[in-house]
């Protein structure tokens, strides 16, 4: 299978999340659409359950992503309908839909 034509993800941003308030190391991440950049939510071995990572209005091709203990997730590239400038607010979640926090993704050029 080719991917001509793809453009490859230049680089990602990474969000530590913990079992402690308020549960990610970056409350707001900026990623370059034009760059194609993404976001790594990573979670250490030693937290006590997965993360749930939810959008109700997703910047990325998903809105959900399942970040298991002791593993990182990527998000993929925004969108090409992703807006520059606007503040993507996203849950992190307990597995049984308990919201730890609410922080943001932020498009830029």
């Amino acid at each position: 299978m080719s991917n001509l034509g793809v453009a490859p993800v230049v680089s990602h941003k990474l969000v530590h999340m913990t079992d402690i308030a308020p549960h990610v190391d970056l409350e707001v991440v900026e990623i370059s659409k034009g760059n194609r950049e993404e976001v790594e939510w990573k979670l250490p071995s030693t937290a006590h359950e997965a993360r749930l990572i939810k959008f109700a209005n997703s910047p990325f091709k998903e809105s959900q992503f399942v970040v298991p203990v002791g593993d990182s997730v990527f998000s993929g590239p925004a969108m090409p309908n992703a807006v520059i400038g606007k503040h993507y607010k996203y849950s992190v979640c307990r597995p049984n839909g308990t919201v730890l926090s609410d922080p943001e993704v932020v498009i830029i050029r």
